[in-house]
């Protein structure tokens, strides 16, 4: 959040470098006179559609811990909203090396009776998994700097009864302690407790596939993805190896990631790596009435042979979500290359005289917009280190270093075909077997070709279904991605706040991912609302 106007101050008294880092040229030159200033307050804010600003957290005190970027103002409210804390800190800490963690600082009211257990749980009821605290400290008080602040740097590292989780559950048997160190090693967080939520740890689509192939290979069992949804702890997952149930271990495309509900289903397609993981925090999001199944790509932790076109894919994915919903009105979602598939099941589902509530796209560009762009983002920014920089880098330290640079970059130019033509041959081979796929290409490399491949070999035909496009800010050419050139239906265009290097995912997560989840609220109202009237 920015602010300015007639009564903004000139700057800090006697502290040139602060003024020049938060009194700023207004980037608002449509609206304001040339040279005008505004102050960067570090709040950050979300402007929602009712015009109300919500205040967020600080931007200048977040941090990343296993992918998820964090505001740690927003635990410290959290913790300090319990009755019995009277002051509460959050850092990050790295007493191990490579092993980031939460950990929390509280200073209790007196005659306060609070452990970290109970605070823990207080947190966990307001925030996701991934920002509760590894530990929390009780302290009689907190080291102070100079100025009175809290010296964060100064807080003692906790102990080992300090950081013991009270709430943690230890295995209890051969099996589950053998699932608790796969998953310690893999996820790189410790400790782990066999009643530990897989989603609340912050797992990512790429680390959940190598902890599926891991477990696979070290337990000799196939996993489809829907029984883990179903069983997202360790004990649980014990109890599904223990069993021998084939029914169970069946694979299927189709994932249900929140059957709850009276409200129609909403099935998300996977997109181009072929994983639904991305939908968790969406399928959370949206509520306890609104079901939601994930379509994962066939064959991504084995057990099926892979489709190679988008039009196999529906025909796929229509056969089982129809289990689940056998007729209309039908509501999908696309992220990224699955939003083509959306659309080709939607334009099947029609020639079948069904009805299609919404299509709706996360990122995910029509034909026509690949056709024109190549499906690239626009570059908005320049590399962080260009040649020219590199070269005066080198030529800084001496003729030794840029003889280095450049025999280094003639030899990555000279073993770069040969490096993609081994690729090729390798994919191809795989490509062209129509087998399962193997333990090397479970992680989305052979997965993305197929989808690539599928992708500039579609030729959609025309339709008329509502489309909802949700879009990642300011990072694509068109508002509607083209879709509007695709369907008669309605068309309806959202910029969904993000941030980070991978602006298009981070939409997919917290805080910006309840951006999506209201909007599909509102949409599927509306067009529930159509429906009772037609």
């Amino acid at each position: 959040m920015l602010i300015g106007g007639d009564g903004l101050a000139q700057g800090y008294l006697g502290r040139p470098d602060l003024t020049a880092e938060k009194f700023i040229a207004s980037p608002f030159v449509d609206f304001v006179e040339a040279g005008e200033r505004v102050y960067r307050t570090g709040d950050l804010v979300r402007w929602r559609s009712d015009g109300r600003l919500e205040f967020l957290g600080r931007i200048d005190n977040q941090v990343k811990v296993r992918g998820f970027r964090i505001e740690l103002g927003e635990i410290e409210t959290s913790l300090g909203n319990h009755a019995d804390v009277a002051e509460a800190v959050v850092v990050v800490r790295e007493d191990i090396p490579g092993d980031k963690q939460l950990v929390g600082y509280v200073v209790l009211k007196a005659a306060a009776t609070a452990t970290p257990a109970d605070l823990r749980r207080h947190v966990a009821a307001s925030l996701p998994g991934y920002m509760v605290p590894a530990a929390i400290v009780i302290c009689e008080r907190f080291p102070r700097t100079p100025n009175g602040k809290t010296d964060r740097r100064a807080l003692p590292a906790p102990d080992s009864s300090a950081s013991a989780r009270d709430d943690l559950v230890a295995p209890r048997d051969e099996l589950e302690r053998r699932l608790v160190a796969t998953w310690e090693d893999v996820l790189g967080i410790r400790p782990i407790g066999v009643t530990d939520n897989f989603f609340d740890l912050g797992v990512d689509s790429l680390t959940a596939a190598r902890l599926f192939a891991r477990v696979e290979r070290d337990f000799g069992a196939e996993l489809p993805l829907a029984p883990v949804f179903r069983a997202p702890t360790v004990s649980a997952l014990a109890e599904l190896l223990r069993g021998e149930d084939d029914q169970t271990r069946r694979w299927s495309s189709l994932v249900p990631m929140q059957t709850q509900g009276s409200a129609r289903p909403i099935f998300g397609v996977h997109g181009g790596a072929g994983t639904i993981l991305l939908y968790q925090q969406l399928s959370r999001q949206l509520g306890d009435d609104q079901p939601f199944y994930g379509l994962q790509f066939a064959g991504l932790y084995g057990g099926e042979a892979p489709d190679l076109s988008i039009e196999a894919m529906a025909d796929r994915y229509i056969a089982e979500l129809r289990q689940v919903q056998p007729g209309g009105p039908y509501t999908f979602l696309g992220y990224c290359f699955g939003a083509l598939v959306a659309q080709e099941m939607a334009l099947r589902l029609m020639d079948q005289g069904e009805e299609i509530a919404l299509v709706a796209t996360l990122n995910g560009p029509s034909m026509s917009y690949i056709n024109k762009f190549g499906g690239e983002i626009p570059p908005d920014r320049e590399l962080p280190e260009s040649k020219a920089v590199k070269l005066r880098m080198a030529a800084s330290r001496g003729p030794i270093a840029v003889g280095l640079l450049l025999a280094g970059s003639a030899f990555r130019r000279a073993r770069k075909p040969l490096v993609r033509r081994w690729r090729n041959w390798r994919f191809d081979r795989a490509y062209r077997s129509r087998k399962p796929l193997p333990d090397w290409l479970r992680e989305g490399q052979l997965i993305q070709r197929i989808c690539l491949r599928a992708q500039n070999r579609y030729r959609p035909r025309h339709g008329s279904f509502p489309v909802a496009v949700f879009r990642a800010p300011d990072l694509y050419h068109y508002d509607d991605l083209g879709w509007s050139e695709h369907t008669d239906g309605p068309v309806s265009a959202f910029a969904v706040p993000g941030e980070g290097q991978d602006v298009p995912r981070s939409t997919m997560r917290d805080p910006y991912v309840a951006f999506i989840a209201d909007r599909l609220r509102e949409l599927i109202g509306e067009t529930a609302a159509v429906t009772r009237s037609g």
